[in-house]
């Protein structure tokens, strides 16, 4: 009898102590992604040249979803990627190149759920973006502000996994490029296309 109290007393304390269910699209997430970067550059110096480079992307992504309601998911994520793209820019009389590096973003999102397994969802956030800038003889590093917006899709494969497509488009602050002999503006801006996968806990 004592056995069959102790045992009991056991297996209610562990379903006491258990957590709840963790349940994608509502709850703190953290996940991972990689995409398509296409960043297009403006530079106006002592003539006017545009560069559009395409390279991968990859990062990571961290946030909180709310159900507002049965249908509604409202939510903020903060993301940090790293792009590679690689740009080649004369001023007329110096011969530079910039690269796209890091980007640090946060966001918020808004979303109609369908079927209770189906997100679809638009977001608008900041994002700095940072670009290396080099002429042969000076490095340096220049943070851009930005604004990001777009929308995706996001399915729950599992109660607590959650994997998605998404589209979104950066349009940066201008900027003056620091390498080079003459008065330039840098005006970058950038569209991606993520494939992301978020565990939800």
């Amino acid at each position: 009898m004592k056995k069959l109290t102790l045992a009991a007393v056991l297996l209610t304390g562990t379903a006491i102590t258990l957590p709840a269910q963790a349940e994608v699209f509502n709850g703190l997430y953290i996940g991972a992604e990689a995409g398509y970067d296409k960043d297009a550059v403006h530079v106006d110096g002592t003539h006017v040249q545009i560069n559009n480079k395409s390279d991968l992307a990859y990062g990571v992504i961290a946030g909180v979803d709310m159900k507002v309601t049965p249908h509604i998911v409202a939510g903020i994520e903060g993301d940090m990627s790293i792009a590679n793209n690689d740009f080649n820019f004369s001023d007329g009389v110096t011969v530079f190149d910039s690269k796209a590096k890091r980007s640090l973003g946060i966001s918020g999102r808004l979303g109609y759920l369908l079927a209770n397994r189906i997100l679809l969802y638009g977001r608008a956030g900041y994002t700095n973006g940072r670009f290396r800038f080099r002429d042969g003889l000076t490095t340096t590093k220049e943070n851009f502000d930005g604004f990001r917006y777009g929308g995706g899709v996001e399915l729950a494969v599992l109660p607590n996994i959650g994997v998605r497509a998404e589209y979104t488009h950066t349009n940066y602050n201008s900027g003056a490029a620091p390498v080079t002999s003459t008065a330039t503006n840098f005006s970058p801006n950038t569209s991606r296309i993520m494939l992301g996968a978020a565990f939800y806990f």
